[in-house]
């Protein structure tokens, strides 16, 4: 049997290089110095539903190569200058102010200045532009004041310790305000940013075409070079089938893959001319949201029943042919204030989930599946649109366990339109869901009542006054002792409730052609293609 992925440390798994992390053959430095020039075809696994980062929180992997952000975190998690040179806090940690770097642009001709950033974060707190994860991590902005063409002061009404991880984000890169007033609500076709590349060509469902700025001339402080993106031309193709995006690069179609299925993962780490990067997210565990307000699952004996009855030990190895370890709590391991002692609070139970859904009315029928009032023990799970089949396969397991205790599991997948529509009106009872961000306070976006559908991901719906006042308090507080006590009671709160069921932690997956160098992942789980250049 193969080891099971472990989570590695946040820094350890961050400064990993891609370039020489697998296999035989060269390193970094047999490739000699680094070369301009080439096109890099990537293929995702999913298509991007709107190319605007402050609407869409799928899009960092593109939007990330054509915006620049205010600041930049390094793989120690420490911020660095970008496009804001410098910055001061106040003692209250209610105003950030922000010194921007001289002479930078967008690709439009418009400067980027104090008035831009204002621009940007009042949109994206506008309630008519329909952001939600970028408007989360910009917390309770309330003003942004030029105090000169290149100095910002932001005001919020509470603190947001993680405010300026989230600044260094995709999400709250900069835009062209020129861009967006003429765009009006329709952004999602296209996007203009100050980055190292521009985006040529969007043609939705196959691919996104970018091209290599000229005279770009402000790259975040730690980037390997300075001056122009070495590659000429990126090219995303939108590839949905595993064994494509497989074959892809084993046929040197596809220079970088992202989203690797287990059972392809072995082939690909014995092929010499092949490299691999395991890389654990920080963030919120993949899990099963189990939604508190569902008809099914408002009765807290019930969602403690689906948690019990569920062998996440045994079908997360199985569904990923042993190269994934399960999850043992809410957070990845690689998360700031993970808590190890949650595993002891849950776990697989099959008799403890029948004397629940007993005692909670749910009686078994002949066929085995429990029923109350007439009604069936159907609970439906929904996933986000063109799921990985290994979470397929996962799913179809789950299906089968659960039937132990008398539930009849319905597995339903959507086009995104469909999806969108159903989750806004709660039509689900269970929802697979994963964030990744280097932060804790993910937890208030996947958790807080703010952020429920249709302003944003919270499947679960807890409606819990208890660990709504945990996440806003762990939002608000600096980084110590203090804070890691209330992420670890966010934590037990979470899985003593049954709000989730965890799965596996987020994992990140990306091979490459060895000829391909410079990739660094950081904490926002994504490549940053500035560096990378092809021998």
């Amino acid at each position: 049997m193969k080891p099971l992925i472990r989570a590695a440390t946040l820094a350890t798994a961050a400064a990993l290089l891609l370039a020489g992390c697998g296999g035989s053959g060269s390193t970094e430095g047999d490739a000699g110095p680094p070369r301009s020039g080439g096109t890099l075809t990537y293929a995702l696994g999913q298509d991007i539903d709107c190319l605007d980062p402050a609407k869409s929180p799928s899009n960092s992997v593109v939007a990330g190569q054509i915006v620049d952000s205010l600041v930049y975190f390094d793989t120690e998690g420490k911020p660095r200058p970008w496009l804001a040179k410098s910055w001061t806090v106040s003692p209250d940690l209610l105003q950030y102010t922000f010194t921007l770097r001289e002479g930078v642009t967008f690709s439009d001709g418009t400067p980027l200045d104090a008035a831009a950033v204002k621009y940007n974060f009042d949109r994206i707190k506008n309630p008519q532009t329909g952001s939600s994860y970028a408007a989360s991590l910009i917390g309770e902005y309330t003003a942004g004041d030029v105090l000169d063409p290149l100095t910002l002061r932001i005001t919020l009404r509470t603190p947001v310790t993680s405010l300026l991880q989230g600044l260094s984000l995709a999400y709250l890169g900069i835009q062209s305000p020129t861009y967006l007033a003429a765009a009006g609500k329709d952004t999602c076709g296209s996007i203009v940013g100050s980055g190292p590349f521009v985006l040529d060509k969007a043609v939705k469902g196959q691919s996104y075409s970018l091209s290599r700025r000229a005279g770009y001339a402000w790259p975040f402080e730690g980037a390997q070079h300075s001056g122009d993106a070495y590659l000429e031309r990126v090219e995303f193709v939108i590839a949905t089938e595993g064994s494509v995006r497989v074959g892809g690069l084993s046929s040197q179609q596809y220079d970088l893959v992202r989203d690797i299925a287990a059972p392809q993962l072995a082939a690909i780490k014995a092929n010499p001319a092949l490299q691999v990067l395991d890389y654990t997210a920080p963030g919120i565990a993949t899990a099963i949201a189990i939604n508190a307000r569902s008809p099914i699952f408002g009765d807290l004996a019930v969602r403690q029943a689906f948690q019990s009855a569920v062998d996440v030990q045994t079908l997360v190895p199985a569904a990923f042919f042993n190269q994934l370890e399960p999850a043992t709590g809410p957070f990845s391991e690689t998360t700031r204030y993970f808590d190890a002692s949650v595993a002891q609070r849950y776990g697989f139970d099959v008799d403890k989930a029948n004397r629940l859904l007993d005692g909670a009315g749910w009686q078994k029928g002949g066929d085995g599946i429990r029923a109350k009032d007439g009604r069936p023990l159907r609970p439906v799970v929904f996933t986000f649109p063109d799921p990985p089949q290994d979470q397929l396969s996962l799913l179809q397991s789950i299906q089968q366990e659960v039937r132990k205790a008398g539930f009849d599991l319905q597995i339903q997948t959507f086009d995104r339109s469909t999806w969108n529509t159903k989750i806004n009106a709660g039509e689900y009872d269970l929802h697979v869901h994963s964030y990744f961000r280097a932060d804790p306070d993910i937890a208030r976006t996947v958790y807080s009542a703010a952020f429920e559908p249709p302003n944003g991901y919270t499947f679960a719906r807890p409606g819990d006054a208890e660990l709504e006042a945990l996440l806003q308090q762990g939002s608000r507080l600096p980084d110590g002792p203090e804070r890691q006590q209330v992420y670890e009671s966010v934590q037990r709160r979470v899985i003593d409730q049954a709000y989730s069921l965890p799965l596996y932690p987020v994992q990140r997956i990306f091979a490459a052609q060895k000829s391909v160098h410079g990739i660094t992942v950081t904490g926002t789980s994504v490549p940053f293609l500035y560096d990378v250049w092809k021998s």
